[in-house]
């Protein structure tokens, strides 16, 4: 597979649908484990050489631009991600999405802060940089489906303007995880593993920059049943998607705040019924 040095002659939204190509291609004949670990390696190869991260790098991202630094996130991230519960890059199975991301993001939030803040996390470029030229691998072992065969969608890699880039998504969910001292919530990250959970109250709700909604969400939502939670969880972002529209929810009081947070939760056991045909999101892609 021959992906990555065309790659530096094509801007980054153009990148991602030609490394998918590649990967489809390479994946027709080569077993997916083989093809996530050769677009690794290219990766290390270039990421070893400081010419090439600087000709490689995008004008719109301006942290991470010595070698030393991007060589060294990506280390931090794949010695976790290589561990035996994770097993990259060996395909894991269909619905074990959320656990992977759920192990990724402690390792992935700790290489990054020191050179990323909530400013520059507003970046989209940074996002689709990070996914094509740094975790390309990653991205593609994480959305891999072994039992299909199924491979990420382009909005895995460049999604400039949603949480559908895997990088950016992860990082956001660390961020809202963050304490004071930036260590991360272990609960927090707990009730938020599973991938539709996530994805209806951070994107679909429109609350997921808020950290004090979301928090007030999950304590409500982590006192549920395990098994009870994503039913739960879907009525509330379905009231909370139409109350965001007529109500000032972020000028709420803490107290209020606790308290719609718990009427939803009584609404959603009480009067939400799925759509006839609806289903979670799919815990590998859509």
């Amino acid at each position: 597979m021959k992906a990555l040095p065309r790659m530096l002659n094509r801007s980054l939204r153009s990148e991602a649908p030609a490394l998918i190509e590649e990967l489809v291609a390479a994946s027709a004949t080569h077993d997916l484990a083989d093809v996530v670990s050769d677009l690794g390696e290219r990766v290390d190869e270039r990421l070893n050489d400081s010419g090439w991260i600087e000709a490689c790098h995008h004008p719109g991202v301006h942290v991470l631009v010595e070698a030393q630094d991007v060589i060294k996130v990506r280390r931090l991230v794949l010695e976790r991600a290589r561990m035996p519960d994770l097993g990259y890059p060996e395909p894991r199975p269909h619905g074990t999405g959320g656990e992977s991301d759920r192990g990724l993001v402690e390792p992935l939030w700790a290489a990054l802060r020191p050179y990323i803040r909530r400013g520059d996390a507003m970046n989209g470029e940074l996002w689709g940089w990070l996914a094509l030229r740094v975790f390309p691998d990653l991205v593609a072992w994480r959305f891999m489906v072994r039992s299909s065969r199924k491979l990420p969608n382009v909005a895995r890699y460049s999604s400039f303007s949603d949480l559908r880039c895997w990088p950016m998504g992860l990082w956001w969910y660390g961020w809202l995880a963050a304490n004071e001292d930036m260590s991360l919530h272990a609960d927090f990250l707990d009730t938020l593993s599973r991938t539709d959970i996530r994805v209806g109250l951070l994107e679909r709700t429109g609350a997921g920059l808020d950290r004090r909604l979301v928090r007030s969400f999950v304590a409500v939502l982590r006192a549920e049943p395990v098994g009870r939670r994503a039913h739960v969880a879907r009525g509330m972002n379905t009231r909370l998607r139409w109350l965001r529209s007529t109500v000032d929810v972020e000028s709420l009081s803490d107290n209020a705040l606790e308290s719609l947070m718990a009427g939803l939760a009584e609404w959603a056991k009480t009067h939400y019924r799925p759509r006839a045909g609806s289903r979670a999101v799919d815990d590998v892609d859509e």
